[in-house]
């Protein structure tokens, strides 16, 4: 039972990061100079937001499916007063309790196949929804009712 006064967690967020690098792919993303600088509220809404996931869970219409409706990647880029978001973050979205976040950049074009460097992203995230797909159903990680992931979360893509 958690202290009195104590809020439960509704979900987990996670990010990508690389052996090679000294910083996560959201990290990456939120240091962009144009989003850092360019787009600063609607950056800041954004990170306001995936705190906010952890309190209620992630919100449906905040995301935006991508490649296919067999994974679970998709583009967080709603919300606030952002009628037409400047900015995209893709990740990996588990239903209400579990997102993993990976990269993103300003919005180019209409749709993500337009863009080559974001699709490049959408993809790459493709790669981490299958891998951790397949630890899941090896029983190798398990996964909470409040999407904390327990197990080898360290993958080698080659």
């Amino acid at each position: 039972m958690p202290p009195s006064g104590a809020v439960k967690r509704k979900a987990s967020l996670y990010t990508v990061k690389y052996h090679d690098s000294e910083s996560s792919l959201t990290t990456q993303f939120f240091q962009r100079p144009e989003i850092h600088q360019g787009q600063r509220t609607e950056a800041e809404y954004l990170a306001k937001r995936l705190r906010e996931y952890l309190r209620v869970g992630c919100i449906e219409s905040d995301f935006r499916q991508e490649l296919t409706p067999k994974d679970s990647v998709e583009s967080l880029f709603r919300g606030g007063n952002f009628t037409k978001p400047k900015i995209r973050l893709c990740c990996c979205r588990y239903g209400r309790i579990l997102l993993i976040l990976g990269n993103g950049c300003l919005k180019k074009s209409r749709s993500s196949q337009q863009d080559p460097e974001y699709h490049g992203m959408l993809l790459e995230m493709q790669t981490v929804d299958r891998l951790l797909l397949e630890r899941l159903l090896a029983k190798e990680i398990l996964m909470s009712d409040n999407g904390e992931l327990i197990g080898n979360l360290v993958f080698n893509i080659s």
